[in-house]
């Protein structure tokens, strides 16, 4: 056989004839590449369209504030009393109109604080127990006179010897009482006090030391009249 001395049929030269299936896999690492500019829809964040929005507020403000006027809508109209109204009250009546602009208000968001004629103090008036009302009549009458030794007792081993009942650290012995005054003296050594109660005046005294005695009745004497009260006390009260 003939020798081939064509050096363009050399076999290692030859560059083979590219197929449909080498064409294929061409077109498909082009694609791989990445070098094919990029599709509108996949631009990047300098592209145009729409952008998230900021978040939206909770509103647990707004929610709150109406809330309270709710409540205070709410508390205006229970200042009616719709019986009264049904009965033709005239001053319940009057409220209706007032209450009315006040939801108005309410309404528009406005603070309503004060309705004039509606949040009035619907309370009744305190009732005074009677025997409040006589040691209130009783004081009225008696501190005049005797204002520097209210509340006070005489203590013999202290200097002034006027001082608070606080002073002694227990009330063994002594009855109940309204108020106290202090002597200007003690027939022992300790504490004497002048006291009123319900029941009358009497004179108590406790010895030295005090924390280990209790109080003693010396004197107890019933009165009718202010004027005979406060003779009591003034008698009691002054060195023997």
């Amino acid at each position: 056989m003939a020798e081939n001395t064509d050096p363009s049929l050399d076999p290692e030269d030859t560059d083979p004839v590219p197929s449909a299936a080498d064409d294929e896999a061409l077109d498909s690492a082009d694609t791989d590449t990445g070098d094919a500019a990029p599709a509108d829809d996949e631009a990047g964040p300098e592209a145009d369209g729409p952008t998230p929005a900021d978040p939206e507020p909770t509103g647990d403000g707004d929610v709150k504030e109406w809330m309270s006027i709710a409540k205070r809508a709410t508390e205006v109209v229970g200042k009616i009393d719709l019986d009264k109204v049904a009965s033709h009250d005239e001053d319940e009546v009057g409220k209706v109109g007032k209450v009315i602009d006040a939801l108005d208000s309410l309404e528009r968001g406005e603070h309503v604080e004060y309705v004039p004629g509606v949040d009035e103090d619907d309370e009744p008036v305190h009732q005074i127990d009677p025997e409040e009302q006589r040691r209130a009549d009783m004081l009225r009458v008696l501190e005049p006179s005797f204002a520097d030794r209210l509340g006070r007792v005489y203590f013999t081993e202290s200097e002034p010897h006027a001082k608070s009942l606080q002073f002694v650290p227990h009330r063994d012995g002594l009855p109940e009482f309204l108020f106290c005054f202090a002597p200007d003296h003690s027939p022992i050594e300790g504490a004497h006090g002048v006291f009123l109660s319900d029941h009358g005046v009497f004179a108590a005294v406790i010895a030295e030391p005090i924390a280990e005695h209790r109080w003693r009745i010396m004197k107890s004497m019933p009165f009718e009249t202010v004027d005979e009260l406060v003779a009591i006390i003034k008698g009691l009260i002054e060195q023997p």
